[in-house]
């Protein structure tokens, strides 16, 4: 979604927000994080989002506010370890091999702005007011909202799926219209499935998920029980139900099983049961064959192109390219270094063959097996302060982090997502603050004096 006018006013509410009323900053990001993640604007050649920018005003609050440090001391700097991998493996390394392209320095500054968010997640219970953690929370409100509304539209109408697709993947001239992105979006259309404003059904429907839960977590954390308590949920059954995906299903099943896991049988099986009693009117409104279809083919082990891509061909390939050059499994390809073949970069077909569809492989290709493991520590911290947090909040992130874990095996929108990294990293952010203000204080050891025997006969 490219539009001059509409970025330049969007750009205008921002910045008017960052200086009278932060908390319609908050607002906004959470908004264009959720609903519009599209909308962006050119400086020549350069993509600029509006949601990134949201993030760097975000960001000035956060290093000039006044109080205790936005990201805790007592747990590992994740942030500048992330930032040291991008530009490092990333960004350096695939310089030596291919020269230097500016778009690789966009790539390092739009997915490090993404992936920093965590520390924004915790300034948010650490440094932001009341009204500004509510700002986010409903700008995540009405972003669900938005998506609900599109995915009705995409799934009732043809002719409204076509003005859409092209209004979020086009630009207005006959070259972008054919684009794969539009040509992508049509083909899954005709197969039921929607994608909104993300060029992926899965994508779709994980953000709306992952925003849910930024949602409950905001809500539970600051008591605020209201009307969008429930359409929020509803929204987010609309996207589900219409983008066909299975992945949601399987992690909002685990958020589910965390639920149970942590809460009492007589309070879980009440709001089950009301749950499950809110989808039936939704289905007047969606029709949702083409994932009750994908649901049979997955129970009755029919092998689909997309799942054996992930589980045995994109593997295969991935190993094929280690074989062939052991050296990329210490230094990774870079960071989305298929996007230089725009540039006529001559890249080795066996290094974009071995593009592999899991976010665990998919550290190993970008960034070699050091930043493997570095992702793979931080995701078994993660899963850890999901179970460990405070009691109130614990059936929100025990099985946040469960779908959380099983999201990054599941595809690649975990890593190649930005709007989808935002939300991720808010959530664990927020787990991160929670977690650590709940750690008891280490009490001062008392300070004992001997007394020798001689003296105390003296006294």
């Amino acid at each position: 979604m490219k539009s001059l006018p509409v970025f330049l006013a969007v750009l205008a509410f921002l910045c008017w927000a960052r200086a009278s009323r932060t908390s319609w900053l908050f607002f906004g990001w959470g908004f264009l994080i959720t609903g519009l993640p599209l909308l962006r604007g050119l400086i020549g050649p350069i993509p600029v989002y509006l949601f990134d920018v949201a993030v760097c005003l975000i960001w000035t609050i956060a290093l000039t506010r006044p109080g205790p440090a936005a990201w805790p001391q007592q747990v590992p700097p994740w942030s500048v370890l992330f930032i040291g991998i991008l530009t490092i493996f990333g960004t350096l390394l695939p310089t030596l091999t291919y020269g230097f392209y500016p778009e690789m320095v966009w790539n390092l500054g739009h997915t490090g702005l993404a992936m920093i968010t965590i520390v924004l997640g915790a300034f948010l219970l650490r440094g932001a007011t009341p009204a500004e953690r509510n700002g986010l929370r409903l700008g995540i409100a009405i972003g669900l909202i938005v998506l609900a509304a599109i995915a009705i539209l995409e799934k009732s109408s043809s002719d409204w799926n076509a003005a859409l697709v092209r209004l979020f993947y086009g630009a207005g001239d006959e070259a972008a219209d054919q684009s794969g992105s539009v040509a992508a979006a049509e083909v899954l259309s005709a197969l039921g499935r929607v994608s909104g404003p993300f060029g992926s059904p899965n994508t779709f429907g994980i953000v709306a998920l992952m925003a849910a839960l930024n949602y409950w977590l905001i809500s539970v954390t600051d008591r605020r029980g209201k009307l969008l308590n429930y359409v929020v949920p509803a929204c987010l059954a609309v996207v589900a139900l219409a983008c066909g995906s299975r992945q949601v299903i399987i992690a909002t099943g685990l958020v589910g099983l965390g639920y149970v896991m942590t809460t009492a049988p007589e309070r879980a099986l009440p709001r089950l049961l009301l749950g499950i009693a809110l989808i039936a009117p939704i289905l007047i409104f969606v029709d949702p064959s083409a994932l009750l279809d994908r649901l049979g083919n997955l129970s009755a082990g029919v092998d689909e192109a997309n799942v054996s891509a992930r589980l045995s061909e994109g593997p295969q390939r991935f190993w094929e390219m280690l074989v062939q050059d052991p050296t990329l499994l210490f230094t990774g390809v870079g960071l989305e270094i298929q996007k230089l073949t725009r540039f006529n970069v001559d890249i080795p077909s066996e290094i974009l063959d071995g593009f592999v569809s899991n976010g665990y492989l998919l550290y190993i290709y970008f960034f070699g097996i050091f930043g493997f493991l570095v992702m793979a520590a931080f995701w078994i911290w993660v899963v850890h302060r999901g179970f460990i947090a405070p009691k109130t909040i614990r059936p929100i992130t025990s099985g946040g982090v469960l779908a959380l874990a099983f999201i990054v095996f599941a595809d690649n929108h975990a890593v190649l997502s930005e709007e989808l990294l935002n939300h991720i990293m808010i959530f664990i952010g927020m787990i991160t603050a929670m977690t650590t203000a709940a750690a008891p204080a280490r009490q001062p050891r008392p300070i004992r004096v001997r007394v020798s025997a001689d003296a105390r006969r003296a006294s």
